[in-house]
C-alpha cells in the first residue's frame, strides 16, 4: 500500500514529460512574494502532505484514495506512452473504447484533484453556505434545531483539521454526469506549432468556450497537455481529424489560461515562464560564504 506523506497532485509520470533530459525544469510559484523562478525536479514540487489521506473516525489515516490514484496514474502513463509513440512516428492514435474511458477518467480526476481547484470550490464560504442550507432543509422536515446545535455545526468549520480532510473525503465520490459529458465529446490531439510549447501547471486541466460553461454544450472544450508538444482535447465537434496542429497564438491562450488558474507553473523553457509571469526572474545561486 502507498502510505507516503508527500502526495503529488500532478503525477510525476505527467510532470516529468515537461522536464529536460536531465530530469529538471523551472517553476514559478505566485504564492511566494519574491517572484522568482527556481530550478527543480518533478519529485520535489506539485505535492502536498497527506492530501488524499484524511484521518478517519478511528483516528487512522485512510490511504485508499492515494492507492486508487496510484493505479490510475500507472495505467494512464502506459496509455500516454503509447499515444506519444504513435504521434512521434507521425501517426494519429486511434483509441479503443477502453482506452478512451481511461483517458476520460484520468482527465476528470486530474481536473478535480488539485488544491487550486479545491481553493475555488471547497472553500470556507462554500461549506458554510452548504451547512446553513442543510440546517434549513432539516428544520423544514424535522422541526427547529436548538440554537447551540446550529452554532456548533457552523463553528466546526473553524477546525483546520476538519477543513484539511474535506478534499480527501469529497474526492471519493465521482460524477457520472461529468464523465458522460466527456464521453459525448470527440477526442483530438492538439499538436503545438513549431517554436511553441505547452506548460504544465498546478491546475493543468482547463475548460474553454465561447460563452457557455455547461460541459454538455458543444462549444465547451476540455484541454490537458501531456507533453510540451501535445495536448488531449475533448470537444463537441466531429468534423476534425484526430490530430491537428494549432497555432502559436492558440497555444499562448491555453498557457495563459493554465497560468491564470495555477498557483505553480513549470516548464523547461525559462523564457516561457517569464512571459507568463511578468516581472519574474531566475533565482541566482547563493554565493559561498567568504568569511574565514
Amino acid at each position: 500500500m502507498n502510505t507516503t506523506k508527500k502526495q503529488h497532485f500532478i503525477p510525476e509520470m505527467l510532470s516529468k514529460r515537461f522536464a529536460r533530459p536531465d530530469g529538471k525544469f523551472f517553476f514559478h510559484d505566485r504564492r511566494l512574494d519574491d517572484n522568482l523562478i527556481r530550478p527543480s525536479t518533478p519529485n520535489n514540487i506539485l505535492h502536498q502532505r497527506y492530501l488524499y489521506s484524511p484521518v478517519n473516525a478511528a483516528g487512522e489515516r485512510d490511504f485508499s484514495l492515494e492507492v486508487r490514484y496510484s493505479r490510475l496514474e500507472a495505467a494512464a502513463s502506459e496509455l500516454f506512452d503509447q499515444i506519444e509513440q504513435k504521434l512521434d512516428a507521425g501517426k494519429s492514435p486511434v483509441l479503443s473504447a477502453q482506452s478512451r474511458r481511461l483517458l476520460d477518467h484520468f482527465i476528470y480526476e486530474q481536473w478535480r484533484r488539485v488544491p487550486d481547484m479545491h481553493a475555488r470550490v471547497l472553500n470556507y464560504e462554500t461549506f458554510r453556505s452548504r451547512i446553513e442550507t442543510a440546517i434549513v432543509n432539516y428544520e423544514q422536515r424535522k422541526g427547529p434545531l436548538p440554537e447551540d446545535e446550529k452554532a456548533r455545526l457552523i463553528d466546526s468549520l473553524d477546525n483546520p483539521d476538519l477543513l484539511k480532510g474535506i478534499p480527501g473525503r469529497a474526492l471519493k465520490k465521482s460524477s457520472g454526469e461529468v464523465l458522460r459529458a466527456f464521453q459525448e465529446k470527440s477526442l483530438v490531439i492538439a499538436e503545438a506549432s513549431r517554436n511553441s510549447e505547452y506548460i504544465i501547471g498546478s491546475s493543468n486541466v482547463i475548460k474553454t468556450s465561447n460563452g457557455p460553461t455547461d460541459l454538455r454544450d458543444a462549444s465547451v472544450e476540455v484541454w490537458l497537455a501531456f507533453t510540451p508538444r501535445f495536448a488531449a482535447v475533448l470537444l463537441g465537434r466531429a468534423d476534425l481529424p484526430t490530430r491537428v496542429q494549432v497555432s502559436a497564438d492558440q497555444i499562448h491562450d491555453v498557457n495563459r489560461e493554465v497560468a491564470a488558474k495555477s498557483s505553480i507553473i513549470a516548464s523547461k523553457n525559462l523564457t516561457l515562464i517569464q512571459a507568463l509571469r511578468p516581472g519574474s526572474a531566475l533565482q541566482q545561486p547563493s554565493k559561498p560564504d567568504s568569511r574565514g
